[in-house]
């Protein structure tokens, strides 16, 4: 899954960054283009990586610490 623009740069974990996209996406780690990495966004406009193998494995965190530099379950978004 492909990460909206706007996301990477208005990502929240308690405060807002205000970085150029191409060091935002380093903030995230191997989560910023992994199919498992999904955006999620909270009532009060936080938004959030929610990795959904944490779903059905234990071993991963719902909401990761970013950025994610080692996981065994990442897996590449194909380009487009």
């Amino acid at each position: 899954m492909q990460l909206p623009p706007d996301f990477l740069r208005r990502l929240t974990l308690g405060y807002l960054f205000s970085m150029s996209s191409a060091t935002c996406t380093n903030s995230l780690g191997l989560c910023a283009n992994c199919v498992h990495a999904r955006p999620v966004e909270s009532a009060k406009g936080a938004q959030f990586l929610l990795c959904q193998l944490s779903q059905s494995d234990p071993r991963f965190p719902k909401y990761p610490c970013l950025p994610v530099l080692s996981c065994s379950g990442y897996q590449k978004t194909p380009s487009a």
